[in-house]
């Protein structure tokens, strides 16, 4: 009898540690989820909103199709396979905002992955107020120095650039867009590269895609190490897209939102001093080849287009923020304000640096118009 309630005991004690285990296991599965943050143009989580929202593991396969609350979803017992079907995509899409997404969102075999999205309303403006002259000579003085350079004095510097903030403001943005990308490099991927900037060009060149400058000759030798350690890629006949370039190099930190950094090594300035090349900078929409050209040349060619500073401003910010790296132009996109009473909502001195963009319209352009070089 002794020996028979032994092994009952027994019998209950193994389905015990059994059930355990199985709740363990259980537990685990409800852990695997992502989280999906969705932010606005001010780099604020959005106002609650109702968002529709697709999920496609790695295989391609809809996981998930409807309308969520937001400004956080999460998605839970995600299952895990240890392959490429555990790489998930989510779009998000809401009313008055423009659809965005990302990919590559990993799902662990325990815990919660978190992606954020950005959504940009479909009539932005730009909320210069954090690019006023005494904000960025307080908070970046580095800025400063750029922008001052090959100005009579910091008066004329000033009027300079906030002539660029009301007239060309896609142009400014873009401006702010580098040279926060600059600023955002690791020690240890390009250290300190806005130090090697002397001079910016202010003329025509300064565009919504890109702008000139001068920077010392040796920022040529840090970039060439730079792509040793993989920072950037080598860019193969730079001239065929940059006229007159030399050398061009494009980062591969992201799948969206790299910097391009293109030299014109026959065209040279002495600045105080320096021997200085010319530099062309700019962010493209896509690192590999094909979606480059397919996405953003071709079609900014065949309609006489640039390469939009906003879509490069949600680009760069959420490729930067789900990789733990820091992206904080001195601007912001706020939706647009139409009526005088929305206005009047806003301070005088705010309104004053927010500013809509110059909608250009688009156009189909004849294949003889097409400029298949970027003339400078």
């Amino acid at each position: 009898m002794l020996k028979h309630n032994f092994a009952l005991l027994c019998i209950i004690q193994i389905f015990a540690v059994l059930l355990i285990i199985g709740g363990t296991t259980k537990a685990y599965a409800f852990e695997r989820s992502i989280s999906v943050y969705v932010y606005d143009g001010t780099r604020t989580l959005m106002a609650e909103e109702r968002l529709f929202v697709r999920l496609r593991n790695g295989l391609g396969k809809e996981v998930f199709s409807g309308y969520i609350r937001g400004p956080v979803i999460r998605f839970t017992r995600l299952p895990f396979h240890d392959n490429s079907s555990d790489n998930y995509t989510v779009n998000v899409s809401a009313i008055k905002y423009r659809s965005a997404g990302v990919a590559g969102v990993k799902v662990m075999k325990v815990g919660d992955t978190k992606a954020a999205i950005m959504l940009l309303a479909r009539e932005s403006a730009y909320d210069f107020s954090n690019a006023q002259w005494r904000i960025l000579k307080l908070q970046k003085p580095e800025f400063i120095r750029i922008l001052s350079a090959g100005a009579a004095n910091e008066n004329d510097a000033e009027l300079r650039f906030y002539t660029l903030l009301r007239q060309t403001p896609d142009s400014a943005a873009c401006l702010l867009n580098i040279l926060a990308a600059l600023e955002s490099f690791r020690a240890d991927e390009l250290a300190a590269p806005l130090s090697y900037l002397q001079e910016l060009t202010w003329d025509a060149t300064m565009a919504p895609d890109r702008f000139y400058g001068y920077v010392r000759k040796e920022f040529v030798d840090a970039v060439v190490e730079a792509q040793k350690r993989k920072v950037f890629g080598k860019v193969a006949f730079p001239s065929i897209e940059h006229k007159g370039a030399t050398r061009s190099f494009r980062e591969l930190s992201f799948t969206q939102g790299n910097l391009q950094i293109t030299f014109h090594e026959g065209t040279s300035k002495l600045i105080d001093g320096q021997h200085c090349i010319r530099v062309e900078f700019d962010i493209d929409y896509y690192r590999d080849l094909l979606s480059h050209l397919f996405q953003e040349v071709i079609p900014n060619t065949v309609t006489n287009r640039s390469t939009d500073p906003q879509k490069v401003y949600r680009l760069r910010w959420t490729a930067s923020i789900n990789h733990g790296r820091v992206f904080v132009p001195s601007f912001s996109l706020v939706t647009r304000l139409t009526s005088g009473f929305a206005r009047a909502r806003n301070s005088i001195q705010r309104d004053q640096f927010i500013v809509e963009r110059k909608n250009k319209p688009a156009s189909i352009l004849p294949p003889w118009k097409w400029k298949i070089r970027r003339l400078e």
